[in-house]
């Protein structure tokens, strides 16, 4: 489909726009190129649901804008296939009651988000996950995107990762995403990016503005391995961890921060970071690039038990 415009459309159950399903033998690629998909409703998938296991779905240059999906999730869209693209796609303004106000990838095992914009999508939900992003049991990537203004009523305003995921964030903006209650008074976790996967790597990219109960920044929690290299955090709220909040229940999960500017962020307890896990050395901190951050009780810089300084 090219230069395909869908709008106005509804659905009561699945897939506004475009209802896309097959499985295994009968599955379906989907090609999708400067189109738009604008003000379409459903009850999941707003924009368009796609469910082709197995199946291919690219999207490049594409505008998802102004749907919504109420009860459920996925007011942008819903996405579960073998192989996922979106380049430079803009997915804004979107709004879902349930989690995946933007775009909800499901079960897709070789994902590639490049470039794109995602901003002023709302998962409304108290207990919502995923303003901009909700990924779910995937291996992929987001490179170079922009991913701005998202709010969600639970976690990961911005991205929210969980189940058996693999995630590689590199080279891209995430900015004024608000989990929960605007300035991190109440509400969830990670107002930039909430991760809860099996193994989550941070590469230069730029967390600034966002705001979340633990995790203004960046928050993880029981994930297995975390890194977090030349990125930089700044201007993030939260009452636990302005910048970084980690939480781990076991030895065997470990975040490492390196290269990383970490400064200028505010919190009621650790203010750059924060560490509320009980296993030992589950946090390691290159010291040198948290400071200048602010907290209200303790550790202006650094805060919590078993973090190693390196």
């Amino acid at each position: 489909m090219a230069g395909t415009q869908i709008t106005g459309n509804g659905a009561s159950t699945n897939g506004g726009g475009l209802y896309v399903t097959g499985q295994n033998a009968g599955r379906v690629d989907v090609t999708l190129s400067k189109s738009l998909f604008s003000g379409n409703t459903a009850g999941r998938g707003g924009g368009f649901y796609l469910n082709s296991t197995g199946g291919a779905f690219s999207a490049t240059n594409c505008t998802i804008i102004g749907n919504n999906a109420t009860p459920q999730g996925g007011g942008g869209c819903i996405v579960g296939s073998g192989i996922a693209t979106m380049t430079n796609d803009n997915v804004s303004d979107n709004v879902a009651t349930d989690n995946g106000a933007g775009i909800f990838v499901q079960s897709v095992q070789n994902l590639k988000i490049a470039g794109g914009t995602f901003s002023g999508n709302t998962a409304i939900a108290q207990n919502s996950f995923g303003g901009g992003i909700e990924l779910q049991n995937i291996t992929g990537a987001i490179s170079g995107a922009s991913i701005t203004g998202n709010v969600t009523g639970g976690s990961g305003a911005g991205v929210y990762c969980d189940g058996s995921s693999t995630l590689t964030i590199s080279s891209s903006k995430i900015t004024d995403n608000v989990s929960g209650t605007p300035g991190g008074q109440s509400g969830g976790s990670g107002g930039g990016v909430s991760f809860t996967g099996t193994e989550l790597t941070l590469n230069n990219d730029s967390l600034s503005g966002n705001s979340a109960f633990v995790g203004g920044g960046l928050a993880v929690t029981n994930a297995g391995v975390v890194s977090v290299t030349d990125c930089v955090f700044t201007g993030n709220i939260a009452s636990l961890g302005g910048g970084i909040g980690v939480s781990s229940t076991s030895a065997a999960n470990t975040a490492t921060i390196t290269g990383t500017t970490i400064t200028g962020n505010i919190a009621g307890s650790g203010g750059g970071v924060f560490n509320g896990g009980t296993a030992p050395a589950s946090l390691f901190v290159q010291i040198a690039g948290v400071n200048g951050n602010i907290a209200v009780t303790s550790g202006p810089n650094i805060s919590g038990p078993n973090i190693t300084t390196i």
